[in-house]
């Protein structure tokens, strides 16, 4: 008899994390609840596919992340527009990978931002190439600065810890640091450069 694989926490939380995504992608397409999708992972063994292996996943957090971005779902895709991807329409997978991940960044402050967004880029890259995965890293990484700024900042840079970052998400929108104003030119100035005279 073979002895059973061990399973360890950061393989039970990437499950829960892809898991949670595939759940979020179905309610998205159908007309599923939380409730019954939860349901039917349970069902199902509760556990997803690792690199051709299937893992169980964390149940709790499995649930945590489905039941939040169901219940959640305009404020985080709210936040993730202030996070500087307003003018791209993204399909529903990869919203529900932005939707987890930013849910998480958000509702678990004392899970490490660096962890979450790296399982979130390997729930990505399971699905997408390398620009979709940018799209992830980009958002993700804006989100952490922006949501978890007072767990690095001094008291003074952070007055009020009570207040919820969704007040208002779009109060200090995020630069993308792509896009660089355009300047009027000078009074005189020609086309294409040069003065006029």
């Amino acid at each position: 008899m073979a002895a059973k694989k061990t399973v360890g926490k950061s393989s039970r939380t990437l499950a829960a994390r892809l898991a949670a995504v595939q759940a979020l992608y179905d309610i998205e397409m159908t007309e599923h609840g939380a409730r019954d999708v939860i349901a039917a992972f349970t069902a199902r063994g509760g556990s997803a596919s690792l690199e051709g292996e299937e893992v169980p996943a964390d149940p709790q957090l499995f649930a945590d992340i489905v039941r939040g971005v169901d219940a959640e779902r305009a404020a985080l895709d709210e936040m993730i527009v202030g996070a500087g991807r307003a003018g791209r329409r993204v399909e529903a997978l990869l919203q529900s990978v932005l939707r987890a991940g930013a849910f998480e960044l958000w509702r678990h402050p004392k899970v490490d931002a660096a962890l979450v967004i790296s399982h979130y880029l390997s729930v990505a890259a399971a699905f997408y190439d390398r620009a979709e995965v940018g799209l992830v890293n980009g958002v993700l990484d804006a989100l952490a600065k922006r949501l978890r700024a007072g767990a690095v900042s001094t008291p003074e840079a952070n007055p009020d810890p009570r207040k919820d970052p969704l007040e208002d998400p779009l109060e200090d929108p995020l630069e993308d640091p792509l896009e660089t104003p355009i300047e009027d030119p000078p009074a005189g100035a020609a086309p294409g450069g040069g003065t006029s005279g």
